[in-house]
Order: C-alpha cells, then sequence, then structure tokens
C-alpha cells in the first residue's frame, strides 16, 4: 500500500481573503442599494442585496448547471442532474397554476415574452467574441441594455 502523508495547514495559510475584490464589492453592493433605494424605492434596494447575497452564496458553493453536467458526463455522476430536474419540476408545479390563475397574493401575473437584461443582450449581440450581421442591426430593447457598453458594435 501506499503511504498517504498529509501537512497541516497553518490558520494564516489556510484561509486568505484577497481584501482588493472583496472591496471592490462591496463598494459596488453599496452603490447599487444607496442608487436602487433613491431611483425606486427601499423595497427594491433591499431586494437588490438579497438577491446579491444569494448568488455569492450560490457561487461560493460552486452551485451552477454546467458543473452539474460536466459531472454526469465525465464521472458518471448523475446526481446534480436529478437535482436540477427536481428543481425545475417544482419551479413548473409552483408557477404554472400561479400563471394560469393570472393573479396570486393580489397581484396581476403574466409570463414575460421577451425579456432583455445584460447577459442576454449582450449574447445577442456578441457570440463566440465575433459580430455577426444580423445582430448590428439589431437595437437595444430596454435602458440597461443601452446602458452596456457596446464592444461590438
Amino acid at each position: 500500500m501506499a503511504d498517504i502523508t498529509a501537512t497541516q495547514l497553518s490558520p494564516s495559510t489556510a484561509f486568505r481573503i484577497d481584501r482588493g475584490p472583496v472591496t471592490t464589492v462591496l463598494f459596488a453592493l453599496l452603490l447599487g442599494t444607496i442608487a436602487i433605494g433613491t431611483l425606486v424605492d427601499l423595497r427594491q434596494a433591499a431586494l437588490f442585496l438579497i438577491g446579491s447575497f444569494l448568488g455569492i452564496a450560490l457561487y461560493h458553493g460552486s452551485f451552477g448547471f454546467t458543473g452539474g453536467w460536466r459531472r454526469f458526463v465525465v464521472e458518471r455522476r448523475g446526481r446534480a442532474i436529478r437535482a436540477q430536474m427536481l428543481m425545475i419540476a417544482v419551479a413548473a408545479l409552483a408557477f404554472i397554476p400561479l400563471l394560469a390563475r393570472g393573479e396570486a397574493f393580489g397581484h396581476l401575473l403574466v409570463g414575460a415574452v421577451a425579456p432583455v437584461g445584460v447577459s442576454s443582450s449582450s449574447a445577442r449581440r456578441c457570440s463566440a467574441s465575433t459580430c455577426s450581421s444580423a445582430a448590428d442591426a439589431v437595437q437595444p430593447r430596454s435602458s440597461l441594455s443601452a446602458a452596456v457598453p457596446r464592444a461590438c458594435w
């Protein structure tokens, strides 16, 4: 049998925080929260913070759809894919009846027909680091898309 030895890391080298990116992200979150709270309202600013911190938690938990598919293909482990299918099923069971009803908790519910955000508008314009002629003709459909730098245009 092979001998495996493990060296114990000192607490100072085991966990180090790179303060530059953390400070930058916290400053951006603070600036975004203040801007949303000023321009929209405090409820939307609170939702921005909740969504941001949930996104950071999912990122640090290595949660993602592609990782599960990679594990399935490379290691033949399908646990993550089963979890994804369960999440899709639960979301469908929850939201299809609400959308069919048309309202929830006194608020009108409709399905989004063509949501446009930063990622979808950027992907539409610049796929595979090149721009197609059809993408050059597309005009942004939201103010958020208009604020994105047009590196490919």
